[in-house]
């Protein structure tokens, strides 16, 4: 949980070319820095891996329905999105998908992207573990179950 509140953290914090209505980040000179060469999705990763784990933890009907369909969302939304992207000739967009991988670190595995710390940020990373530090804290409170 601390990766996927990672990749909330910065995925909602970081300028992304992938997101709605900022594909204009793409004519920076690289458009690819800080949580995006981690995956070019970081916001949908982080909620298929939540659901992931939660369903893993879960094992009855609701929570495999409720997770589950977060889980396809967060899974399968990127390669719709990515589609979109495609089909609309954004220029740069090929660059971009060539450089990042929609699977976390499969760009930087593959030898096209490497990770800088500096870029995700040390804030970034604090306020991802003071969430969970935080969402273990009142999870039982909240949602009636010990993590």
């Amino acid at each position: 949980m601390p990766f996927a509140l990672l990749l909330l953290v910065a995925g909602v914090s970081t300028p992304n070319p992938g997101s709605a209505g900022q594909e204009g980040l793409l004519s920076k000179a690289d458009p690819i820095c800080g949580i995006l060469r981690v995956t070019r999705h970081p916001v949908n990763m982080a909620v298929a891996l939540w659901a992931a784990v939660h369903l893993l933890a879960r094992g009855d009907l609701a929570s495999a329905l409720f997770f589950g369909a977060l889980f396809l969302l967060g899974a399968l939304g990127p390669l719709h999105l990515d589609h979109k992207r495609q089909a609309a000739s954004v220029p740069g967009w090929e660059a971009f998908v060539a450089g990042t991988s929609v699977l976390p670190l499969g760009a930087v595995l593959a030898g096209r992207n490497r990770i800088v710390p500096g870029e995700i940020g040390w804030r970034r990373v604090a306020i991802a573990l003071a969430l969970y530090v935080v969402l273990i804290a009142v999870h039982p409170l909240v949602f009636g179950v010990r993590p």
